[in-house]
């Protein structure tokens, strides 16, 4: 369908100096978590999050994410921000 989302992941971007993503992990507004995957390459829209909790699309909201990078140099950081879902 022409303007649906329904195949959009929410993943990390990063640029060159970014080696890895150490951890991704999506909570629900209570705090329970939705998503988590851990150690793979950044830019990679398939390995992020599609929106689905157990198989089945999340309500519509706002989402917290949590990722932890680490750089070429072996450095690790830590990102957090909002997401939100629109079914």
């Amino acid at each position: 369908m022409p303007g649906s989302n329904q195949d959009a992941y929410f993943t990390v971007f990063a640029g060159e100096g970014v080696a890895r993503v150490v951890a991704l992990q999506v909570y629900s507004r209570g705090g329970g978590i939705v998503f988590e995957r851990r150690d793979f390459p950044p830019n990679d829209p398939i390995k992020g999050w599609n929106g689905r909790w157990r198989g089945k699309p999340v309500q519509t909201g706002v989402y917290l994410w949590l990722a932890v990078v680490e750089y070429a140099d072996g450095v690790q950081k830590h990102f957090q921000g909002n997401v939100t879902v629109v079914n």
